[in-house]
């Protein structure tokens, strides 16, 4: 039985303003979108027509990337309660680019561009089994660096690492090796200090290029897995 404190860290976040661009985990999309003004105050139009640009920013994503029009219209109701209802949270960062009043007082148009969090989105179909897997997305690299301590008569070589290495290959992440030469002085340098050295391993994952660095210390009692 293995008791890991590991945390995961994100060290690489792609983000731009052009459109429309795949970055990691998101897609810029640019796009205009219009309340009716008519009795309303302006204000109230003007929170209208920037949800509803949110709105279809995450169903451009979500019917034009991730998936084709039959599942859309199969699935409508259930996308609807999941991205449309509530687009937010699929938004990461989202800039206004115009605002204008149209049609003689009547439509309230606002212009964004608007980072949209499509690997979110696609966790999300998985879960809710609209889609099967995520093998279509490109899977993130991950390097792990894991001290540990045997607390029992027997001794292995990273046998926690090995437990994650498979489990992130079953998963089909790609997982740099950790036997490689390179990544074993890597290892000896991080943890040369007793609560490990963070600045080498950040500049390990910047070497070989990986997107995740899962890095911490476990306590091995028994060979049990």
């Amino acid at each position: 039985m293995c008791r890991a404190r590991i945390f995961v860290m994100l060290v690489l976040l792609i983000w731009t303003d052009t459109a429309p661009v795949r970055a990691a985990g998101g897609t810029t999309v640019h796009l205009s979108a219009a309340a009716m003004i008519g009795e309303a105050e302006i204000g109230d139009a003007r929170l209208s027509a920037l949800f509803e640009a949110k709105r279809l920013c995450v169903k451009q994503v979500l019917c034009s990337d991730l998936l084709d029009s039959a599942k859309c219209v199969k699935h409508a109701e259930q996308l609807e309660a999941l991205f449309l209802r509530d687009p937010s949270p699929y938004i990461g960062k989202l800039f206004i680019d115009n605002e204008e009043i149209l049609d003689n007082w009547q439509r309230y148009q606002i212009t964004v561009t608007a980072s949209v969090l499509e690997d979110a989105m696609k966790v999300a179909l998985v879960e809710n089994s609209i889609e099967d897997t995520l093998s279509v997305c490109e899977k993130p690299t991950v390097m792990i660096l894991v001290k540990e301590r045997f607390e029992t008569r027997l001794t292995g070589t990273r046998s926690v690492e090995a437990v994650l290495v498979n489990m992130l290959q079953k998963m089909e992440f790609s997982v740099i090796d950790p036997d490689q030469k390179q990544l074993n002085d890597l290892r000896k340098q991080v943890f040369s200090q007793i609560d490990g050295n963070l600045g080498p391993a950040l500049q390990g994952v910047l070497g070989f290029k990986a997107d995740y660095l899962v890095m911490g210390d476990a306590v091995v009692t028994s060979r049990a897995r």
